[in-house]
């Protein structure tokens, strides 16, 4: 097995055991694996601090898989996504609630034909390649066996900063099927290699080394955290709006987007001076009205403009104020400064304001319609006030 991408790619460094980790820029990794090679991957300086060697799982080969016993604890998992497991019948091991760290195995298995005991590693890399394989069927495999399929999250690493997640993404990013083969590297004694001693093992063997948190960091730089789940059209009290659903895939928070004037490809035609107002999840505003929250009226006067002009964008963003927190606020200014009874504000009304979070995530969706820059209609992040990405 040959050496790949000369040691002085540009690796970064990661202070662990006293030791400078040596590491391998992520899109340099991905080259590896969509090459057919093993990539170490290790915890940051918060986790575990082990290493697993993963390979794709249509690449593996009866080589490679011998190499990856050798070097583990031989215990070879295949992390997979939820769909394929569903899709070969393949169930839990375990009830969630059961798994240890949160690894979510999945119930052992071997190629059904063209395998002798399974355990070989010939055995063993068949049985994965058809795990990876989106044309295997539930007959092509036997149950136990000798490899453990396991569930990855979806979202990846995003939502789960697992070694799990890690195999499936690093797959899919390299232009692979979205499954790897994976184990625990060790020392000739049998211990768990930390990252430094996981760091001389990439280094003698020529292998890229990545930490999970740096192949998060390119995931967010190449895709985001937002995903746009919904288009469709919606009825307003000031006319027919385009309505943009996003799914936060770390947090879990759905966000919405109220736009007028996209073309049919879901962007702006001219990204400038886009008309945006903006309205943070406000629990107190709407159990109690606007009387004494600002920001109900502030969201429908900026549908309202929009809504006139035929372009712009209100974004409605999830998930941010705790509800009891929300209600003392309230509580807190009707006491000290009570409106007069009818009044649909009044100098005590509370405003809502917009966190570092919500400005994050108001960047993103306007980069995501097309927005260039913004002119503000309401309390929205500085970020989107003049260029926008």
């Amino acid at each position: 097995m040959e050496q790949w991408m000369a040691r002085a790619a540009g690796r970064g460094t990661l202070t662990a055991s006293a030791a400078r980790v040596s590491l391998t820029p992520v899109d340099v990794a991905l080259r590896g694996v969509a090459a057919g090679r093993p990539v170490v991957v290790i915890d940051g300086e918060d986790g575990k601090n082990e290493g697993s060697l993963i390979i794709a799982a249509d690449a593996i080969t009866p080589e490679w898989m011998a190499f990856i016993v050798r070097h583990t604890s031989g215990l070879v998992c295949v992390p997979m996504t939820d769909a394929a497991l569903s899709r070969l019948r393949i169930p839990p091991m375990v009830h969630p609630d059961d798994e240890r760290l949160g690894t979510a195995f999945a119930v052992s298995v071997d190629a059904s034909s063209g395998v002798t005991t399974g355990i070989s590693a010939r055995d063993r890399a068949h049985t994965a390649r058809l795990l990876a394989d989106p044309a295997s069927e539930p007959g092509d495999l036997i149950r136990p066996g000798h490899l453990l399929p396991l569930r990855a999250r979806e979202g990846g690493v995003l939502v789960r900063a697992g070694h799990t997640e890690a195999a499936v993404d690093l797959a899919r990013l390299a232009g692979r099927e979205p499954a790897g083969v994976m184990a625990v590297l060790v020392e000739d004694d049998g211990s768990t290699r930390d990252s430094a001693s996981c760091s001389v093992f990439a280094d003698v063997h020529g292998l890229a080394i990545i930490t999970i948190e740096e192949l998060r960091t390119f995931r967010r730089a190449q895709e985001g955290n937002l995903r746009r789940v919904l288009t469709t059209q919606v009825p307003t009290r000031h006319g027919v709006l385009t309505a943009v659903g996003y799914a936060d895939q770390i947090g879990g928070q759905s966000h919405l987007a109220l736009v007028a004037g996209l073309d049919a490809d879901g962007w702006f035609p001219d990204g400038s001076d886009v008309p945006v107002g903006g309205h943070p999840d406000c629990v107190s505003s709407e159990v109690i009205g606007r009387r004494l929250h600002r920001c109900g009226g502030d969201l429908d006067a900026a549908i309202e403009q929009i809504a006139a002009a035929g372009r712009g964008v209100v974004l409605y963003l999830s998930g941010r104020e705790a509800p009891i927190v929300g209600i003392r606020a309230t509580q807190q200014a009707n006491e000290s400064s009570a409106p007069e009874p009818g009044s649909a504000d009044g100098d005590g009304g509370v405003d809502c304001a917009i966190d570092a979070c919500d400005r994050d995530t108001a960047g993103h969706i306007l980069t995501d319609l097309g927005v260039l820059n913004a002119r503000l209609l309401t309390d929205l992040p500085a970020r989107a006030e003049g260029q926008v990405g």
